[in-house]
Order: C-alpha cells, then sequence, then structure tokens
C-alpha cells in the first residue's frame, strides 16, 4: 500500500467543507500531516484543544455519509503511519481519535500494533512505554469487543509483556468477561508482584470495585486463591464496603441474619446496601459465596481486615 501525497492543510473555518470534498486517502495524508506538525493553517485564533478533540468537533458537524469517510480515514492513516517517519506522538493522537470518534473498525489494527510490539519501536523506552500505555488504554474503552478480549488476554499471559499495562488489560478482561475476574486478579497479581508497585492496593481494588457490580466481586470470592484473597479482602472490606456485626440476641456463635453489608464507591458519597436485616436477603448472599457458612465466610473477611491492616 503507498501513502498518498500530503494534502494541504485546510483553514479551520474551511475543514468541514474540505473534509466533504476529499478522499478518505487523501484525508489520511492530512491527518498524518497535521498530527506530526500539532497546528493548521489559519486555525482560528485562540484555540488551544488538542487536535483530536478538534477532529471530534468537526466530525460531529458531518452528514453520516461524511463522518464514516473521516473513520476510514484514521483507519488508513494507522496503517500508513510508520515509526521512523511519522513518529510515535502521531500514533498516539491518532489512537486519542480512534476514541473520540468511536472508530470501532480501528480497533483491530490498534490490537495488531499491540500485539506486534516490534511495530511500535523508537529510541526512548520510555516513549515506546508512554506510547503503548495510551493505545492499551484507548483499546480498552472498546471492551468487550472480541479482538478486545482475545488481544488483552494474550497479553495478561505473556511472559516479557510491561507489567505497567497490567492494570488496563486487568479491568479491559473483566469488562469482557466478568466471572472470569478471580483468574485475571491471580494473574495481575503475579504480574505486580515481580515489578516495583505502581499502582496502591486501594487503587486496584477501587478499580475493580467501579469496573464490575459488588455481587460479581462476592460471586467470584470462593475462586481466588486464598493469599490472594485474604489480600483482596482486606483492602476492600475497610475501604469500600462497611460490615456492621451487631451483637446476636443470645451473644454466643451464631453471628445473625441481621448483619448488614454496604459498599460505598470512593468519593461518590453514595452507598449501596447489599444486605439488610431481611433473611432472605441474606440468604442470596450467600448463595452469591456459594456456601451456607455464615460465621465461616464472616471470620475470613474479618482475617482479611486484620491482614489489610
Amino acid at each position: 500500500m503507498t501513502e498518498p501525497a500530503p494534502a494541504k492543510s485546510p483553514p479551520a473555518s474551511a475543514a468541514v467543507r474540505y473534509i466533504e470534498t476529499h478522499s478518505a486517502e487523501e484525508l489520511s495524508s492530512w491527518l498524518l500531516d497535521i498530527f506530526a506538525r500539532q497546528t493548521w493553517e489559519l486555525a482560528p485564533e485562540g484555540l488551544r484543544e488538542p487536535l483530536p478533540e478538534q477532529i471530534q468537533r468537526l466530525y460531529d458537524k458531518l452528514e453520516e455519509a461524511h463522518g464514516k469517510k473521516l473513520r476510514e480515514a484514521v483507519l488508513l492513516a494507522i496503517r500508513y503511519w510508520r515509526p521512523e517517519r511519522n513518529g510515535l506522538t502521531v500514533l498516539v493522537d491518532l489512537a486519542f481519535t480512534v476514541a473520540r470518534l468511536r472508530a470501532a473498525l480501528a480497533v483491530p489494527d490498534l490490537c495488531h500494533l499491540l500485539r506486534m510490539r516490534h511495530r511500535v519501536r523508537g529510541s526512548n523506552p520510555d516513549e515506546i512505554a508512554y506510547t503503548r500505555g495510551h493505545l492499551t488504554a484507548v483499546v480498552r474503552g472498546f471492551a468487550p469487543d472480541p479482538v478486545v478480549c482475545d488481544t488483552f488476554g494474550g497479553m495478561l499471559y505473556e511472559p516479557s509483556e510491561d507489567p505497567g499495562l497490567a492494570l488496563h488489560l486487568l479491568l479491559g478482561l473483566c469488562e469482557c468477561r466478568a466471572t472470569s475476574y478471580p483468574e485475571y486478579l491471580r494473574r495481575f497479581c503475579e504480574l505486580r508482584d515481580n515489578v516495583k508497585p505502581i499502582w496502591s492496593d486501594e487503587v486496584v481494588v477501587g478499580a475493580l470495585v467501579r469496573t464490575l457490580a459488588l455481587p460479581t466481586l462476592i460471586e467470584g470470592l470462593p475462586a481466588i486463591e486464598g493469599g490472594t484473597r485474604l489480600w483482596f479482602l482486606g483492602v476492600l472490606t475497610p475501604r469500600f464496603v462497611d460490615l456492621s456485626l451487631p451483637p446476636s440476641e443470645g451473644g454466643g456463635e451464631d453471628w445473625g441474619v441481621d448483619t448488614l453489608l454496604r459498599a460505598s464507591l470512593p468519593g461518590s458519597g453514595e452507598r449501596y446496601n447489599v444486605c439488610s436485616s431481611d433473611p432472605s436477603r441474606w440468604d442470596q448472599i450467600l448463595s452469591w459465596l456459594g456456601r451456607r457458612d455464615t460465621k465461616g465466610m464472616l471470620s475470613e473477611i474479618q482475617r482479611g481486615v486484620r491482614a489489610g491492616g
């Protein structure tokens, strides 16, 4: 495939007309050019938005057929992109434009670039990591697309993969296959334990709370391996779940069915009642856990709290 000759950038005031009157091939060259120069000729004075946001503003003004053509142009620009000729910054801006335009047709090509790591190369390792990090974040936004699930699954279990991408991979896979989160969490913990800590425990667990419904988190607890489960509960319970254990009337072995389990999302100020004094509701919680041992389950949570300190 031969890259078309660079096209002149239009004034921003005429950009809609420019898109309407040029082909996807010509627009792909235009995108590569303006992202390389980080400017348009005769752009409106005072316009300070990043270029992907400016492209989205134009896109929002287009009729459906021309919007489709612009999305195709973004796809072609990604296919024409070469690290030696265009640079990594251009690829990041193209990825951001994919996100802004919801150009799902370009996601397989971004996934290919992530899988074929030799394609994203440069002299600065930090710049390469920065670029692949942004590509991963953009691709995650299209989960649960099957190509995202397959790509992230392969990356999470690739021994030589950058551990810095692990949290994006974990959350993206949870958005693809929520009930498999215990296995993804196990692999994430393996990667995290082998490198200098990048994320705090609160960031990891808080992100899972936001990504997965609390019933899904609870249902998956028995499938999480012992040490990881205690760590997970130790972070989850004191910081994101308020567990109240009122003394039973007998004060003995019975923990009672009026145990209250409430969850709060950080910064939201909202609380979600998972279990109330309704015995049938408590039975449902226990069924999620796959067990009827109320005292044993709560004791395990308390051990997790103590382990999490």
